[in-house]
């Protein structure tokens, strides 16, 4: 009896994960986290043996590290972040939302919008693919 629970419980798992990222447009990371959180209430299993399975997405990379990789920099020869960010605008990757940029539907082929907490402060930061470099040149 068991045995069947788990493996219910892991087919909703990844059934889950997918509709997450496919409905909200979320990281793989995060549809992960809430899938397991959801998953594990229902079925009563601890997921902790499987996470070396799940499919987790790396960091990624930031419009800095993007100016850092093809070398686009400013008159002081510093990495040039507003230089990448006028190039992904312009590409149809990003636009701002409230202040903040923010993935367009073509962008999410490329990147994840990811929430931070930093200094009392929240929203959202573009992670972007490795992928992005070979449109950016």
């Amino acid at each position: 009896m068991k045995q069947m629970m788990v493996s219910d419980a892991v087919i909703d798992l990844v059934g889950t994960h997918d509709e997450l990222m496919k409905t909200f447009g979320c990281s793989s990371e995060r549809a992960w986290d809430v899938a397991e959180k959801l998953c594990a209430d229902r079925y009563g299993v601890n997921f902790e043996p499987l996470r070396a399975f799940m499919k987790r997405k790396t960091e990624g990379i930031s419009s800095t590290g993007i100016a850092k990789a093809l070398g686009i920099v400013n008159g002081k020869g510093t990495p040039d972040p507003a230089a990448v960010n006028r190039k992904l605008t312009e590409l149809g990757l990003q636009h701002r939302v409230n202040g903040q940029w923010t993935l367009t539907e073509k962008g999410r082929a490329y990147g994840e919008n990811k929430p931070f907490t930093r200094n009392g402060h929240s929203g959202y930061v573009i992670n972007w693919h490795e992928s992005v470099l070979e449109v950016m040149k």
